[in-house]
């Protein structure tokens, strides 16, 4: 075997083994049930999101981006869903149903779906809010804001999105979403991006207006036909765009339906570098930068990653739910945490925690440093601090991966434990102080 195939086995090992641990991370994601009862168009008649599991358990969903005016689904979109069909018999046999889910009206789908020789579940979303709900169909309002789209971190060039969702059912029926993933992040479904990656040119795309403007339909690669003058899956490229102005400003980014973000794009598109802990490396770093230059560049990406969990802490449900966590979560034993997780506000608690135990996942895989993080944040000291002596009973009851990460960043910081300690007593404290201000009240009334 050629000496280049056995290159680095250790890398490839760490690789592999960050990638277990971010799979495990994803499941212990707190699942937050989904409220709406959203209704679909499908061949057989109008279906539920709980018709879509389709006796089982669990559902992946996948985004495909095919908008009410389109002739056609998106290029990239098809390129993906054309690996579906072997997928889908196999997963089955592990309790999971596919669905792929677009706001194009269900007759549109239907015709498509026969010309591209496809025969896996397609719903149509149109007269329903879910791709607005799940951050894969927007408004130009939206588009004209700016990052609206992966988690409120990045933007995108069109009304219309790619992403990946899964949602499980208990045994009451309840549905849950317990996982999405956009951009980048849907790019394990490219067996293509597989093939690849692993040829001697690699993908090939230097050079391209964006990284996949070389796809077409399967059916399209002799002649490039594209249904939509205006390629509305596509973003606006400099040269040689005849496409009519009809899209937003957004569309002007360097981003196709799942290509083209830049390296780092948070969350979904995040490189680690197994060799150099606490410190992203980009993805096509480029023979003439010099390690200084790569540096430089890291710090800037680790405080735009700072930033981005700064912002998405200000988003509006995310207030509340902070809000809620720190005024009114009090809990003094594993019965009230489970009132709260099993009650009205458990959306609320779901995020907070799962917002912390990503930021978390985030140092301790070595996209943020511990020193810069902790610089910048102090707020996960006193979350912790309300869960932390019932944790063992938590996880006895929802597993032993709840808020792992979250402790790991806890007793990596400098004084941890003892600042929770102290954050704790402030907290009772300040809920006493609370409890006879309202006793005062009462009594005053």
């Amino acid at each position: 075997m050629a000496g280049g195939a056995q290159g680095a086995p250790e890398e490839r090992k760490e690789l592999t083994h960050l990638r277990d641990s971010l799979a495990a991370e994803r499941r212990a994601l707190p699942w937050v049930r989904v409220e709406k009862n959203y209704v679909f168009d499908g061949p057989g008649g109008k279906k539920s999101l709980a018709d879509l599991f389709d006796g089982r358990s669990q559902l992946a969903v996948y985004h495909f981006m095919f908008g009410p005016d389109w002739a056609e689904g998106c290029p990239s979109c098809s390129m993906v869903a054309d690996g579906f069909a072997g997928s889908i018999v196999h997963i089955a046999q592990r309790d999971v149903s596919f669905a792929a889910i677009s706001r194009a009206p269900l007759p549109k789908i239907e015709a498509f779906k026969q010309r591209m020789g496809w025969r896996f579940p397609w719903a149509s979303s149109h007269d329903t809010t879910f791709n607005r709900d799940f951050r894969v169909s927007f408004t130009k309002e939206d588009l004209a804001t700016g990052n609206s789209y992966n988690f409120g971190t990045a933007s995108h060039p069109g009304e219309e999105a790619p992403g990946l969702s899964f949602f499980a059912k208990d045994e009451s029926g309840t549905v849950f979403h317990t996982y999405s993933s956009f951009g980048r992040g849907t790019e394990d479904l490219l067996p293509v991006y597989t093939f690849l990656d692993r040829a001697p040119k690699g993908r090939n795309e230097a050079g391209l207006p964006f990284s996949m403007a070389w796809v077409r339909h399967h059916d399209r690669y002799v002649d490039g036909h594209l249904a939509d003058a205006d390629r509305p899956y596509w973003p606006a490229f400099k040269a040689e765009d005849s496409a009519p102005a009809k899209r937003s400003a957004a569309a002007k980014v360097d981003s196709s339906c799942c290509h083209g973000e830049k390296p780092l794009t948070f969350f979904s598109s995040i490189r680690i570098n197994p060799m150099t802990p606490n410190c992203l490396s980009p993805a096509s770093p480029g023979a003439s930068k010099n390690k200084k230059e790569l540096s430089l560049m890291s710090k800037q990406e680790e405080a735009g990653l700072i930033l981005n969990l700064y912002n998405l802490r200000r988003e509006e449900t995310m207030r509340k739910a902070r809000d809620w966590y720190f005024r009114d979560f009090n809990p003094q034993s594993f019965a009230d945490f489970n009132a709260a997780i099993f009650g009205e506000n458990s959306a609320y608690l779901r995020m907070v925690i799962s917002y912390w135990e990503m930021a978390a996942a985030l140092v301790k895989n070595g996209a943020v440093s511990l020193e810069l993080f902790s610089d910048s944040n102090g707020e996960h000291i006193g979350v912790f601090s309300k869960i932390e002596p019932l944790l063992g009973e938590i996880r006895a009851a929802l597993g032993p991966q709840f808020a792992a990460s979250f402790e790991k960043l806890i007793d990596a910081t400098p004084d941890g434990r003892k600042r929770v300690a102290e954050a704790r007593e402030r907290m009772k404290a300040i809920h006493a102080q609370m409890a006879q201000t309202a006793q005062k009240r009462a009594k005053s009334a």
